[in-house]
Order: structure tokens, then sequence, then C-alpha cells
């Protein structure tokens, strides 16, 4: 196959993710029948173009992953339409829900009840979250406005890795929904730094449209064994903002960690044993007993801060803080090493989605900055 011109490659790209944006705002239209097609036409599209780009270029990476996305998701799909032909009215058969997107952030908003738009806030669209008592001008607080009785939302990462030239290699996390069956996100990353380099980053994209970053992560990496004790990173989300989180004390771990999200202050603290008893009865389905909460691998909890100031006398940045008792967000590592199921992670339910997307980059980067840098120190051994 011959290989386009420099002055093809826009088009190529312009046509594979057009059919990609296309079948995306078919299937949130319930044209389902419309978007397997153009799903169809999208994954040979992005075929060729990948034929024809680079090899081992960040472009046709990113290709590879999308038609991987659109692969999964039209068999999705598929299954779907396959069942309500076969449905004889007995069986209620679930609508697929939608990856998200920015028209997903949209159809949120419809619903205000079931959901705190605090990335509103973060937005500046919003001076404030609105506050059930009219006479108070007091910021309200994220926690006690969720609903406890919302189911919590589950995602399982993966880690995959994948060779490049010159012995680098691509580290990918792929967060898939409660069912390990439908990828939404993937977060990128090249793993095989010099020791000495600084400023590391790491970029998080949604499944439906993996030519837009809704994350990136940048660490400060100022010596190498910060890479795993801990050190500064802002994170660029899809508010348009850059949130810088800091561990309280670098070369100390990498909680309590902390950052300003809407006004509020929330910090990243390891769970109590009566906490993870609490939120084990939470778990639906047959995780409820996988010991997810007792575990040695236990992840970090994201707590919304009450009060905080320093602790008198420290003169490593310790502080103090009271925070509430339930978690916005917690996890389990599986295992420590490369490839396979490597967490689970599980939210609030009522967040929304600028936010979620903003907690797992959160919670996520540092488990992807050790992954990598895992193969680092053992390249340069």
């Amino acid at each position: 196959m011959s290989r386009l011109s420099t002055a093809d490659f826009p088009k190529a790209h312009r046509e594979a993710y057009s059919l990609v944006r296309q079948a995306h705002e078919a299937e949130l239209a319930q044209n389902y029948t419309e978007a397997l097609d153009l799903q169809i036409q999208a994954i040979a599209s992005l075929k060729y173009y990948i034929s024809v780009l680079r090899k081992k270029s960040e472009e046709r990476k990113r290709a590879k992953l999308q038609r991987r996305h659109m692969i999964e998701r039209s068999n999705t799909l598929g299954k779907y339409m396959k069942s309500v032909a076969a449905d004889s009215g007995s069986v209620v058969v679930l609508v697929p829900p939608p990856l998200p997107s920015d028209a997903t952030i949209d159809q949120e908003l419809l619903d205000p009840n079931s959901t705190v738009f605090l990335s509103m806030v973060e937005r500046r669209i919003w001076t404030n979250l609105p506050n059930p008592d009219p006479t108070s001008d007091e910021p309200l607080l994220l926690t006690p406005l969720l609903t406890p009785t919302l189911p919590v939302q589950i995602f399982h990462v993966y880690h995959e890795k994948e060779r490049r030239l010159f012995g680098r290699s691509w580290h990918c996390l792929h967060i898939k929904d409660w069912s390990k069956s439908q990828t939404l996100y993937t977060m990128l990353c090249v793993g095989t730094w010099e020791l000495s380099s600084h400023d590391i980053v790491c970029e998080m994209f949604r499944a439906s449209s993996c030519e837009n970053v809704c994350a990136r992560i940048t660490f400060d990496v100022t010596t190498p064994e910060l890479r795993s004790l801990g050190c500064r990173m802002e994170i660029e989300g899809g508010t348009g903002t850059t949130i810088p989180s800091s561990p309280d004390r670098t070369k100390r771990g990498w909680s309590p960690r902390r950052f300003t999200f809407g006004d509020r202050r929330f910090a990243w603290h390891r769970l109590k044993r009566k906490e993870k008893d609490a939120l084990a009865s939470e778990v639906p389905g047959p995780d409820r007993n996988a010991g997810i909460f007792s575990s040695f691998f236990q992840m970090e909890g994201l707590y919304e801060v009450m009060r905080e100031c320093p602790v008198p006398g420290s003169q490593t940045g310790k502080m103090a803080d009271e925070v509430f008792d339930r978690p916005l967000a917690w996890g389990e590592r599986k295992m420590f090493k490369f490839g396979g199921h490597v967490c689970t992670v599980q939210l609030a339910g009522g967040l929304d989605q600028l936010f979620r997307e903003f907690i797992l980059a959160s919670m996520l980067g540092p488990l992807m900055l050790g992954l990598a840098f895992k193969d680092v120190t053992k390249k340069n051994k």
C-alpha cells in the first residue's frame, strides 16, 4: 500500500474521526441501527488511517486505541440490537449507557436532582452550589449535598504496556465500567525517561474521542526517588483550569495530598478499618465479599475537608485536618506487576462527570507514574 503524502494526512484524519463523532451522535439520538453502521465504517476508516501512519508514532497509537474502542462499542451495541430483536416482551433489555463525552455533560444538566455540579463552580459558570436555604449566603460543602442512597460507581482499571523505538514503552491504563466489558477512559504515558528528566506528562482521554484530552497530568519530578515517594503534580481537566495537588510532605509518600476544586478543599487519606467495613456493604454484586476493603493493597480515599491547619512545630509541612466520615472515592490495588487488572476504583454517587474525571486522574496518576518508573529502574540497573 502506498503511503499518503503529508498533505493527505489531515484529510484521512478528518474522515476517520468524523465517522467516530457521527456514530456517537447517532447513538445519543437513539438511532442505534444508524450508529452501528457508522461504527463499522469508522472501524474500516481507522484501519486504513493506521496503516499509512508512521509506526510507533503517538498519532498511530491513539488511532489504534480509538479503533479498539469502536470495535468494543460496536460489539456492545450489536449484542443489544440482537437482544431487542429476540426479545419476546418478558425480559427487560437495558440500553447500554452512552460513552462519556461533552454531550453527556450536557445531558447531566437535564437531571439536576441526582447530581451535584461542583464543576460548574470550578468553571465559574455558577458562583456557588444551589443552596436549599435561600436566606443563607454560606458556601455549601459538597458531601452533605450528595444523596447517600445513590449507587456507587465502580471502575475496573487494566494496565497495558507496548514497546516503542529506542527502548521506550507506552504505558496505558484502560478504565472500564462495572461490567468490565466497556472501556470509558484511557490514560496514556511514555514510560522510559532519563532519570534526570523533570516534567513528566500523562494524558487521559475518553473512549468516545481519543483525539481530545480530558485530563493532562504533569509531574514535577526534581529527583528520581520522588517518582515513587510522592511529588507535586498539576492536573488540567475538562473545566479548563489547572489544579495543583501536592503531598503534605514529599519523600514521605503520596498521602495525604490536597487540592482545591470548585472552591472546596479535598484531601487523599488512607482509609481506616471502620470506614472500609462501612463501605463494603455498598459494593453491589459478587465484589461485595472480594476483600476489597481489608487487603494490603488498599488505595487512598478522597475526603472533603471541613477544616485544616499546619501542625504546630512541624518542620516538614505536616497538616492537621477535619474531614467528613464518608469518602468520595476509594479503591483497591490488585497487583504490583505489569499487565492485567491493576485496581478497582469506586466513586460516590451524585458527582458530576467533569469532577469524576478529575478524581480519576488524581487517583490514577501516581499509580501510572509508579508503573512507568518501575520500567525505568529495571532498564537502568
